[in-house]
């Protein structure tokens, strides 16, 4: 998996207090958002949040930086 793809996913958070699982859009499939609701879990569907940046060594021993494209920043190098 690139960066890039793991930093822009959707996001998902079970919070235990209040009780609930907090889902950013397109964060989970609709028929597992049912699975979850008919298992009892209690699911609020939120606006983006977080802004990550990471960078990976690769195989290589090269750099690959990416940015949150919820963010305001973008990768750069040296």
């Amino acid at each position: 998996m690139h960066s890039g793809t793991a930093v822009s996913a959707p996001r998902i958070h079970h919070q235990w207090l209040p009780d609930q699982l907090r889902v950013q859009p397109m964060g989970l499939k609709a028929l597992t958002l049912a699975e979850l609701q008919r298992q009892g879990h209690r699911i609020k569907q939120t606006k983006p949040w977080g802004n990550v940046n990471s960078i990976v060594v690769t195989p290589d021993a090269t750099l690959e930086g990416a940015a949150d494209p919820r963010g305001e920043s973008s990768p750069r190098g040296l």
